[in-house]
C-alpha cells in the first residue's frame, strides 16, 4: 500500500486568507491602506518600514507568522511555500478586506508575500539549528516548524542523491 502524503503539498496555502481575515487587527490594517507585516525604520528609507529577515522583525510579526505556521504544522509541511503562492494569498486577503488603494492593491500583497517569505526562511534557519531559541515568542514559532517535524509520515530526501 503506497501512501498519497506528499510533504511538498502547499494545498493549505488556500485556506490563508481566511485565516488572516479571522483576525480583526489584520483586516484594520489593510482597510487603512497598510501592509500585514510590520518593520523597522531604516535610514535611507523615509518613514517607510522596513520588514529585515531578522529574529526582531519575527517577533514584531508573530501574529502573522503563526498563521501560516499553524497550517503547515498542522499539514506536515517543512517546506516553506513558494512567494507567489503567498503573494496571492495576501492579495486575495487584502482585496476582500477591502483595502482602499486599488493602485497599491497589488504592491501590498506582494510586499507581505515577500516578508512571510523571508521570516518564515529565517524561522526555519533558526529551527535547523541544534540550540533552542532564549526569546519565548521565538521558541514558540520555531516549535512550530517542530511539530510540523513531528507530523511528517516520511522525511523527505533530497532529490541530488536519489
Amino acid at each position: 500500500m503506497t501512501s498519497t502524503f506528499d510533504a511538498r503539498d502547499m494545498s493549505w496555502v488556500d485556506q490563508l486568507p481566511d485565516k488572516l481575515d479571522a483576525l480583526k487587527a489584520f483586516r484594520r490594517r489593510s482597510q487603512e491602506g497598510k501592509s500585514l507585516a510590520r518593520g523597522l525604520h531604516q535610514p535611507g528609507h523615509g518613514d517607510k518600514e522596513v520588514v529585515l529577515p531578522t529574529l526582531d522583525c519575527c517577533k514584531m510579526n508573530s501574529e502573522l507568522l503563526a498563521i501560516p505556521l499553524k497550517l503547515m504544522a498542522d499539514n506536515a509541511c517543512i517546506f516553506v511555500p513558494p512567494v507567489y503562492l503567498l503573494q496571492g494569498a495576501c492579495l486575495e486577503f487584502h482585496s476582500e478586506a477591502g483595502f482602499p488603494d486599488a493602485a497599491a492593491l497589488q504592491v501590498a500583497g506582494n510586499s507581505d508575500g515577500w516578508a512571510m517569505k523571508r521570516l518564515l526562511n529565517v524561522l526555519k534557519r533558526k529551527w535547523n539549528r541544534p540550540e533552542t531559541p532564549r526569546d519565548t515568542t521565538v521558541r514558540a514559532l520555531t516549535d512550530e516548524f517542530q511539530r510540523a517535524y513531528d507530523n511528517l509520515e516520511y522525511v523527505p530526501q533530497s532529490k541530488v542523491f536519489v
